[in-house]
């Protein structure tokens, strides 16, 4: 049966949304659709390929998966070796195209489809997960590879080269109250509550949860702030989504 010219251009509408997978910072959120989220915009986001850093740390990434409606997938997480990190994987919740909320996946691989109908967002095409990865303070590795693949039709791999430092973290403070920015800010605003509290002689805490994106944003503050107190000097904190990545990495040279 011939297709009417709708579905002619419903059909060639969804040909055009190629199935993909991208990996951002913590900074960089993904909206439904697969656009960076408006707050988040300013800069071109960095290219997540060769992730550094120091025993006893945590690495987070968003990870956006894109497909045409109706299409379902698998997400595997393959670190090599297996025991070289921690992984905890999570399916972010949208909140007015913001994805906030955490939902730890407790069973790997992953099954998807889109639109996701727990989100209830009409016409969505792309659903973003957070990656957390937990460097093991003991380890002797000096660097890693894992590997984000989505099976779609088609097998996707985006591997990441995780580089070890070889100097520990120090451990984060006793739990405590730690404000985090409204979900409609951007998304490092919620590290410049941490870093704001340490520069007016306050201790940066944070409260153990990981229910929320800035929650887990406001850990990796802290634990940065923490570190400050060994080195010698407090960097510059540069404006944009990626001045606090910048901020990170001087940080991590210092030390």
């Amino acid at each position: 049966m011939p297709l009417t010219r709708r579905q002619w251009f419903a059909a060639q509408l969804q040909a055009r949304i190629a199935p993909r997978v991208e990996i951002y910072s913590e900074f960089v959120r993904a909206d439904p659709f697969g656009s960076v989220v408006a707050a988040d915009r300013g800069a071109k986001p960095r290219e997540i390929l060769s992730p550094a850093g120091p025993r006893g740390a945590n690495l987070s990434f968003h990870v956006a998966v894109t497909a045409p409606e109706r299409a379902s997938y698998f997400l595997y997480l393959v670190p090599n070796p297996l025991e070289a990190c921690g992984v905890r994987l999570f399916r972010e919740h949208f909140a007015g195209g913001v994805p906030d909320r955490l939902e730890e996946i407790r069973r790997l691989p992953e099954f998807g489809v889109m639109p996701d109908p727990e989100q209830r967002t009409p016409g969505q095409k792309t659903s973003v997960y957070l990656l957390d990865l937990a460097i093991p303070r003991e380890t002797k590795l000096a660097g890693f590879r894992l590997e984000v693949q989505v099976k779609m039709g088609n097998w996707m791999v985006r591997p990441l080269e995780v580089r070890v430092l070889p100097w520990a973290m120090p451990e984060l403070p006793a739990a405590g109250e730690g404000a985090v920015a409204p979900v409609a800010a951007a998304a490092r605003a919620t590290a410049d509550l941490a870093v704001g509290e340490f520069r007016a002689g306050r201790p940066a805490r944070w409260d153990g949860r990981m229910g929320t994106v800035r929650d887990v944003i406001r850990r990796n503050a802290v634990a940065d702030l923490q570190l400050v107190q060994e080195v010698v000097g407090m960097p510059a904190v540069e404006a944009g989504p990626e001045g606090f990545l910048k901020f990170r990495s001087a940080l991590y040279a210092r030390r």
